[in-house]
């Protein structure tokens, strides 16, 4: 049976996914040529999507290609990809295409951060008009060429499927679980701890010796679930991650998640009833829609919720 328009979607953004995860693994390995095993596996997708043969620059046997990676056959557009988000990235990649008159060869230019994260908002850039660059739709992220992809038909998904189905099996196999549990981990809190607004002051619960008590009478009726989720957490190489993780954030940032946590939380279970199973699937939902954790597994959202037992009215601690 062919899959379905909204699986091969949803396939895709997984694979962008495990390929971020690579990307962001590697960095820390000082792995100088993730970039170059990256732009082998997009210029086919961007072949599919602009409907034009690519070469990849850095291998071609011409190299007075500084700023840019892919270069459209038909000299109407050449793409930089890169991990590295920084505005100083942006701009020196600009610099180096006018230094270089790379213009004379590209009629426009595309800027391609490896990246799940926001990419900012870019100034408008002064360029010397003589080729095609716009800050606001030059400059895209995973989450923006996943878009872009999802505007495509049926066939072109399909392709597309096909290609990155074909290269992300060994790319799976080359991090460990937890390695890329942790990655996980670590952006659900840079994302959430940036978007929840630190000067919003929940009500702080108050913890007692007989809390755990309270709860257990409270939830007896789905404690075989709650003692299930603790056990996804809390075995010793999941949780070494985790602790790795949280201690790299401030006290302010840590304490702003316990509160949104808290307040949310009780909010979910209200709605739900008391029901844990559906208050949990209820957050989230939400937490998906809010910060845009779309591409982030729900296993491990929840993996995460789980972890914060301590600050979550959902269970008890």
């Amino acid at each position: 049976m062919l899959l379905k328009r909204e699986q091969l979607v949803k396939d895709i953004l997984s694979f962008f996914t495990h390929f971020y995860v690579y990307i962001e693994l590697n960095k820390g390995l000082n792995f100088q040529d993730v970039n170059i095993v990256l732009e082998d596996i997009f210029k086919p997708v961007f072949e599919v999507l602009y409907g034009c043969s690519f070469i990849n620059l850095n291998l071609s046997e011409v190299r007075n290609f500084p700023a840019i990676d892919l270069g459209a056959n038909n000299g109407e557009l050449c793409i930089q990809i890169t991990s590295n988000i920084s505005r100083f990235k942006i701009k020196d990649t600009i610099s180096k295409f006018e230094r270089h008159e790379l213009f004379k060869s590209y009629k426009n230019m595309q800027i391609f951060l490896l990246s799940f994260k926001k990419k900012g908002k870019f100034k408008p850039v002064n360029i010397n008009n003589k080729y095609k660059f716009s800050s606001k739709k030059d400059i895209f992220t995973l989450r923006g060429l996943h878009n872009k992809i999802g505007e495509l038909d049926l066939e072109k998904l399909k392709t597309i499927h096909k290609i990155l189905l074909d290269n992300i099996t060994p790319l799976s196999e080359s991090f460990p679980k937890y390695s890329y549990e942790g990655i996980i981990f670590r952006d659900l809190f840079s994302i959430i701890g940036e978007e929840v607004d630190a000067v919003l002051n929940y009500p702080k619960r108050k913890v007692d010796e007989l809390d755990l008590k309270k709860k257990k009478k409270r939830f007896s009726n789905y404690w075989s679930f709650i003692e299930d989720c603790y056990k996804k957490v809390f075995n010793s190489e999941r949780e070494k991650e985790y602790l790795n993780v949280a201690s790299t954030f401030s006290e302010d940032k840590l304490r702003v998640m316990s509160e949104y946590l808290q307040f949310e939380s009780t909010k979910c279970l209200y709605l739900s009833k008391d029901d844990p199973v559906k208050a949990i699937d209820l957050l989230v939902k939400q937490m998906v829609k809010n910060f845009q954790l779309d591409f982030f597994p729900e296993t491990q959202i929840k993996y995460f919720l789980y972890y914060q037992l301590y600050f979550c009215d959902i269970f008890p601690n």
